[in-house]
C-alpha cells in the first residue's frame, strides 16, 4: 500500500527522474508523423478529383477525413516536441496542455468524420435506392460546417485539464508519483459534467458508434452474400463500387478501433480527481497513445492504396511524373561557319 502522507509536491522534475534518457519514446512519433504526411496530401488530392463527379456524400466525407488526417499529423510533429520537453522540465506542463487541445482539435474532427461515414455505409448497404436521397453532398457539407463550429467551445474542458503536479518524495515502493490537482478555474463539480461529456461526444460516442457499425455491416454483407449465392446473381459495376467502397471503410475503421480503443481506457484513468500516477507510467502512456494514433491516421492512404485501383494508379502515375527526366534541347552542330555582316 502506498502511503501519501506527507509527501509534498514539486513542478521539477531534474532533481530525482533522469527523463530525459526516455526522449527516444518520442522518435518514432515524430518519424510517422512525417512519414504519414504524403500519403494523407495524395487521398486529399484523389477524393477531391471525384467530389466533382459523385452525387452522395462518401467522397466528400472521406475527402474532409484525409484533410483532418493530414492536420492531425501535422500538429503531431510540435506536439511530440513539446511533449519530450515537458518530461525533461516539467514545469512547462501548462503550455503543453494548451498546445495538446489544439493539436487534438483534427484529431475529433476525423472522430466525427469516421462516425458519419460509418452510418452512411450501413445506409448505402441495407437501402441502396436510398441513399442518393438521403446522404447526399449538401448533407455532407451541412454536417462538416456544423462540426467545424461547434467543436472548438465544447473542447474546452480538455484544455483546461487541471495540472499534474510532481510529488518530490519517493514512496514506500520506492517510485515518484504524479498527483493531479483540482479544477481552479471554475466549479470542480461544472467542470466534472463538462468533462465527461466532452469525452462522450469525442470519444466514447466515435469509437462506440464505429463499432456498431461495423459489426452490423458485417452481418448485412453477410446476409447479402448469401442471399445472392443461393439465387446465383451477379453484381452490377455500380454495386461492385460500392460493395469495394464499403470494405476499404471497414477496413480503416477496423484499424481506427484498434489504435484509438486504448486512449478510451487509458484517458479516464489518468483524469481522475486526486489520482496518482507514476511518472514513467505517464510517459509511456504518452508516447504510446501519440503513436497509435499517428498510426491510424497514416495507414488510411495505404488501405487506399491496397483495396483501390484507381488510387494505385495515380500514385504510381505520380511518381513517373517526379521521376521522369527533364528533357532538354541541343540544336544540331552543322558545321556550317555563321554569317557575319560585311
Amino acid at each position: 500500500m502506498v502511503n501519501y502522507s506527507n509527501i509534498s509536491s514539486n513542478s521539477s522534475l531534474e532533481e530525482d527522474v533522469p527523463l530525459a534518457s526516455f526522449s527516444f519514446l518520442f522518435i518514432p512519433v515524430f518519424l510517422l508523423a512525417i512519414g504519414g504526411i504524403p500519403g494523407t496530401l495524395f487521398s486529399i488530392r484523389f477524393f477531391s478529383k471525384k467530389v466533382g463527379t459523385s452525387t452522395t456524400a462518401t467522397n466528400l466525407i472521406l475527402n474532409a477525413l484525409a484533410v483532418f488526417d493530414f492536420l492531425a499529423l501535422l500538429g503531431a510533429i510540435p506536439l511530440a516536441i513539446a511533449s519530450v520537453q515537458l518530461f525533461v522540465r516539467w514545469n512547462q506542463e501548462d503550455y503543453f496542455a494548451i498546445l495538446n487541445a489544439i493539436t487534438r482539435l483534427p484529431r475529433h474532427y476525423s472522430n466525427l468524420m469516421l462516425l458519419f461515414i460509418s452510418i452512411e455505409r450501413i445506409v448505402s448497404v441495407a437501402w441502396p435506392h436510398k441513399m442518393k436521397d438521403i446522404f447526399t453532398k449538401r448533407v455532407g457539407m451541412i454536417y462538416i460546417i456544423v462540426i467545424a463550429i461547434i467543436a472548438p467551445p465544447t473542447l474546452v474542458p480538455f484544455a483546461m485539464e487541471p495540472k499534474f503536479v510532481l510529488l518530490n518524495k519517493r514512496t514506500e515502493d520506492d517510485v515518484q508519483y504524479l498527483m493531479q490537482l483540482p479544477q481552479t478555474f471554475v466549479d470542480q463539480k461544472v467542470y466534472d459534467v463538462l468533462y465527461e461529456i466532452a469525452v462522450f461526444v469525442y470519444f466514447a460516442l466515435p469509437i462506440g458508434g464505429v463499432l456498431v457499425c461495423n459489426l452490423t455491416l458485417v452481418i448485412l454483407l453477410l446476409r447479402r452474400f448469401r442471399s445472392r449465392h443461393n439465387s446465383t446473381g451477379t453484381l452490377t459495376p455500380a454495386q461492385s463500387r460500392e460493395l469495394r467502397t464499403t470494405q476499404l471503410v471497414m477496413a480503416v475503421k477496423a484499424i481506427f478501433l484498434l489504435c484509438v480503443f486504448p486512449l478510451v481506457v487509458i484517458l479516464p484513468i489518468t483524469s481522475i480527481k486526486g489520482n496518482f500516477m507514476p511518472v514513467k507510467n505517464m510517459m509511456l502512456i504518452i508516447s504510446c497513445s501519440q503513436l497509435l494514433e499517428n498510426i491510424s491516421y497514416s495507414m488510411n492512404a495505404v488501405v487506399y492504396y491496397i483495396g483501390n485501383k484507381r488510387f494505385r494508379e495515380e500514385v504510381s502515375e505520380m511518381c513517373r511524373h517526379f521521376r521522369k527526366p527533364k528533357m532538354t534541347t541541343v540544336e544540331p552542330v552543322t558545321g556550317r561557319v555563321p554569317a557575319t555582316n560585311p
